[in-house]
């Protein structure tokens, strides 16, 4: 074990939330980030990326929505950094990562803002992310259901209703 982390989130309820009025005050810190959940209800969503150590995550409470994609998909998910290698155990590791070659900080993620629901402009301006996602998965978790994450596998979250995850 490496290390444990803790992800805690509040949906918003109600007909009467209105993002241009609440600025991301129900969601995330950025508007960009609150997606609908159900009925009134608006979670959080974070960015596509993928850890490069294996994870287990365990929903305590409320749910979780996870778009998942092998590591071999890379290419088709348009990250930030340029890809040098996949590893047999899915690390991914990215031109920057060697030295001398400039900061990796961000460099996992994606330019693709929603692989849930992608607008008609994201599918243009990322023409491969339908193949991704026919190679991708789809899947909801709740409350006593766990994930076994592995290493290099990218992922997207959305977070709906009191949430709590390890």
């Amino acid at each position: 074990l490496d290390s444990i982390t803790m992800w805690m989130g509040s949906g918003a309820k109600g007909p009467e939330l209105n993002l241009e009025e609440e600025p991301g005050s129900q969601c995330n810190a950025a508007r960009d980030s609150c997606v609908p959940c159900g009925p009134g209800e608006l979670g959080s969503l974070s960015r596509l990326h993928h850890d490069n150590q294996d994870n287990f995550i365990a929903v305590l409470k409320g749910e979780k929505h996870y778009a998942i994609f092998p590591p071999d998909q890379a290419s088709n998910l348009y990250t930030v950094g340029i890809v040098s290698q996949i590893a047999e155990s899915g690390v991914i590791r990215y031109t920057n990562d060697l030295p001398g070659h400039g900061d990796s900080h961000g460099v996992h993620f994606s330019h693709v803002k929603d692989v849930f629901t992608p607008s008609t402009s994201d599918l243009q301006q990322f023409p491969r992310i339908g193949e991704a996602m026919r190679s991708g998965a789809k899947l909801r978790l709740t409350a006593g259901q766990m994930l076994y994450l592995p290493a290099g596998w990218f992922h997207q979250v959305r977070s709906c209703f009191d949430n709590t995850a390890v």
